[in-house]
């Protein structure tokens, strides 16, 4: 493809060329734009790919501490700890910081932050208070105090800490949104709308920015100017934005604007609690009622997810309607608890209201535990589950109760107790039975023991993964054998049992043969070992470490006077690779410690003994 044009900074080009997705994938691509002369400009080659290159992927950032590390160096990994929601490691780096060099700013701030992100805004305010009494102007203490202090109903300080972001080129943008917002809830349009103009001066991108803007001239009655701004953010900034056109649905109030909201929504009721999440926070609880009542069922009191409700009760309750408020606190109550998973902290809020008008709702005392989990409050969350359960049992709050003593009380004891009563009210649930299965592992059960729990589990692979393991240690390979062929395994990401449990099954019983005389039966045992049957969900790996059956079979082969199957099946056992994310300078590393063994025992039976002794 070739074109001549004339292009400047005034005067771009774009074009788009027909190229058929396998050809723009696999063959060699240059774009290359020519001067008049010929002479040129710029050049973007992509090269064919190429499929079986070795791809080296980086490795992720991984902060090293010891005992001799510094003070910024814990600060970087409790940050690197908080990204990956550790968030009970991420304070004790900090702490250890602290005991470094006692009133770190950097430190106490990162400490406060952490504690806002879990909803702790007292202990944020102390952390965040010493921070900036080591260093006055810094933005993210200052950023964070406003943040504890407007949560904490200490609104005069918000204002002086957002006040004081000013000069923050970091923080400065968020910070006059804040005061934006601030005035809106507390009826200043005027005011909102010069600190969310002055807010957007600072950062000309920040769309939710925009929005509140053209709320606040709704609010004033410039209507046009609203309408506007909201249309050049969906054409210009954000298309998907929600909050844009819930504002064209407040300016217009047509039916139509009204359906390209709801299907804007769709079916994700995560999109509407947010939706009104932004509406509540600055107090627009009329408009904020409007929106929860969009979703199906919701106008007319119907089912629905009860957070709708709680929410509802929540804005209601904030109108001083107390009584409509009551009546969808306890309508909440009574909705399916199925697949709710509160995780904004609004939604603590509004659960701890909603707990203290009505302190008998079981069901949000255990929806309550489930976001104080997700923010690492752990004890608080078994607490509130543990309230729950004495109103009312329940087969996930005891799973919940049960996973945490589990995994992270370390409790076994009680994990088994709090599951097994889990079993008792949801028999057919697969999970508990896994879950349970792992918790008796953990406390050493036998595996007598825990055949007898999956044989009465609802079949599900990973019950059978696991009734199969059990087969394994008991040495009943015919039944672990049965159990693995009988039905198809979808392995999930990272797990890695169901294949060697299949390798091992069939692998002892060949074993077994073996020293019984039946070589026949032996070897076909050893050679099924060898194979990856679709049903078991897992393909061949290039670093395959199946060099113990390549031995048997090899060994067995030979028994038989198939010399060539023999030396065949050793020199694949031979030639068994490395893992590669190991050290490949050590021959020691990337195996399996079995494999390596009979990787050794493959060599020498080929007379590579030298090879065999540098393994060990």
């Amino acid at each position: 493809y070739e074109e001549r044009f004339d292009i400047s900074p005034y005067a771009p080009y774009a074009r788009e060329i027909d190229l058929s997705h396998s050809a723009w994938r696999e063959a060699d691509v240059k774009l290359i734009l020519s001067d008049e002369s010929g002479r040129e400009l710029i050049r973007y080659h992509k090269p064919p790919p190429n499929l079986w290159a070795k791809v080296e992927l980086p490795r992720p950032f991984e902060p090293r501490v010891d005992g001799r590390s510094g003070v910024e160096e814990l600060i970087i990994a409790g940050r690197e700890a908080e990204k990956l929601r550790r968030y009970e490691r991420a304070e004790e780096l900090y702490r250890k910081a602290l005991t470094l060099d006692p009133g770190n700013a950097e430190a106490h701030a990162s400490l406060g932050a952490l504690y806002n992100r879990r909803g702790l805004y007292r202990e944020a305010y102390r952390e965040l208070k010493t921070a900036l009494g080591r260093d006055p102007d810094h933005g993210r203490a200052h950023y964070h105090l406003a943040i504890a202090c407007r949560e904490l109903g200490d609104l005069k300080a918000a204002r002086d800490h957002f006040w004081a972001l000013q000069l923050d080129p970091a923080y400065n943008g968020q910070g006059f949104y804040f005061l934006g917002e601030m005035a809106l809830a507390e009826g200043n349009p005027e005011e909102a709308e010069e600190l969310f103009r002055i807010s957007l001066n600072h950062n000309a991108l920040h769309v939710k920015g925009y929005d509140m803007l053209a709320m606040v001239l709704r609010k004033m009655g410039r209507i046009r100017e609203a309408q506007e701004m909201l249309e050049k953010v969906l054409q210009e900034v954000e298309p998907t934005d929600v909050l844009a056109q819930a504002e064209l649905w407040f300016l217009s109030s047509s039916p139509a604007q009204r359906d390209t909201l709801i299907l804007r929504i769709g079916e994700d009721v995560q999109v509407l609690l947010e939706l009104a999440c932004d509406y509540m926070g600055v107090a627009q609880w009329e408009e904020s009622i409007q929106i929860l009542r969009l979703w199906p069922g919701a106008a007319q009191e119907g089912e629905a997810h009860p957070m709708i409700y709680y929410y509802l009760g929540y804005c209601y309750d904030k109108l001083g309607e107390m009584e409509r408020a009551r009546h969808l606190y306890e309508l909440a109550s009574r909705m399916s608890p199925d697949h709710v998973f509160p995780h904004r902290l609004e939604e603590l809020t509004i659960l701890d209201r909603a707990l203290e008008v009505n302190p008998a709702d079981a069901r949000a005392h255990a929806y309550r535990g489930t976001l104080l989990y997700a923010l690492g409050r752990k004890e608080e969350a078994l607490k509130s589950w543990r309230r729950s359960l004495a109103m009312e049992p329940n087969a996930v709050v005891y799973r919940n109760v049960g996973k945490t003593l589990w995994r992270d009380k370390r409790d076994l004891v009680a994990a088994e107790e709090a599951y097994r009563r889990a079993i008792e009210l949801a028999p057919n649930d697969h999970r508990l039975y896994a879950d349970l299965y792992d918790v008796l592992v953990g406390l050493g059960r036998s595996a007598q023991e825990r055949v007898s729990l999956l044989e009465r589990a609802p079949q599900h692979c990973r019950i059978q993964a696991r009734l199969a393991s059990a087969l394994v240690e008991l040495e009943e390979w015919d039944r672990a054998i049965e159990v693995l062929r009988s039905m198809q395994f979808d392995p999930y990401e990272g797990e890695r049992s169901t294949r060697p449990t299949y390798y091992a099954a069939y692998i002892g019983r060949g074993l077994k043969r073996y020293h019984e005389g039946d070589l026949q039966g032996a070897l076909r045992d050893f050679e099924a070992a060898l194979e990856y049957p679709r049903n078991v969900g897992v393909g061949k790996s290039y670093f395959a470490q199946d060099s113990k059956a390549l031995y048997w079979a090899g060994v067995v082969a030979e028994e038989l006077g198939d010399h060539e199957k023999a030396l065949r099946y050793w020199r694949e056992g031979a030639a068994i690779r490395q893992r590669p994310q190991d050290d490949p300078a050590s021959p020691r590393d990337g195996y399996e410690p079995e494999a390596r063994y009979y990787k050794s025992l493959c060599l020498q039976r080929l007379s590579r003994a030298g090879e065999a002794a540098q393994l060990f």
